[in-house]
């Protein structure tokens, strides 16, 4: 019955027989949410003929001049509404109180549209069970900044989660050298890990050039990467 343009609402032939047999918005909008179908009889309103009015629109003026010329009162007829404009009023009232309904549900399912694509663009991370801190522990900590080697429970020390890959990362400028070190967890060396990833094993080793290198801690191997 009702078509949605650009415009606004645009009704169909159907529909202008709908205003037909549901004259009044209620009844339009009562038989449209049920899916009432039009009885076949009804026929789509007709517009107004031209000529008719314009003799009815002669007679109307030369009635005013008679009275005019009598010097009686000219009383002026009152509008009839033809049933294309009865049809046109209850088709905008209907639409409006449509409309109305319609378009906080239309906004709903768009809302409900949008929140999978938000969904979808944020990254998945598989987290993993991680220690509360990751130091390297070795004879450069100093050159960190540490007070003193060899000792995990200082910030200077300390790696940082990346919770993106799920790797410990420390950064540091060191000088050209050969260096040992190990990986503590927690501040302590209650739990540390060497090379190969060993519980207490033997110190990782560093041959160094110079300049800035990245140690990378695994806490799922608990081993370690070098660049």
């Amino acid at each position: 019955w009702l078509v949605k343009g650009r415009s606004g609402w645009i009704i169909t032939d159907d529909g202008m027989r709908a205003t037909v047999a549901f004259p009044d918005a209620d009844s339009f909008a009562a038989a449209l949410d049920a899916g009432t179908p039009v009885p076949a009889d009804v026929a789509v309103p007709a517009a107004p003929a031209v000529k008719p009015a314009k003799v009815a629109a002669a007679r109307t003026t030369a009635a005013r001049t008679s009275a005019a010329a009598d010097g009686t009162p000219v009383k002026k007829a009152p509008a009839k509404r033809t049933p294309a404009k009865k049809a046109a009023d209850a088709v905008g009232k209907a639409a409006k109180a449509i409309e109305e309904a319609v378009e906080p549900v239309v906004k709903a399912v768009r809302s409900r549209k949008a929140a999978p694509k938000e969904t979808a663009e944020a990254p998945s991370v598989e987290s993993f069970p991680q220690p509360e801190a990751v130091a390297v522990a070795g004879d450069f900590n100093t050159i960190l900044g540490a007070p003193e080697n060899w000792a995990p429970q200082y910030d200077e020390a300390q790696l940082t989660l990346d919770a993106l890959d799920q790797l410990w990362k420390i950064s540091a400028d060191l000088p050209a050298g050969f260096y040992t070190f190990k990986i503590a967890l927690n501040r302590s060396w209650d739990e540390n890990y060497g090379a190969f990833g060993t519980f207490d094993g033997p110190n990782h080793e560093l041959h160094h050039d110079g300049g800035t290198v990245t140690i990378r801690y695994d806490h799922r191997t608990r081993d370690i990467t070098i660049n």
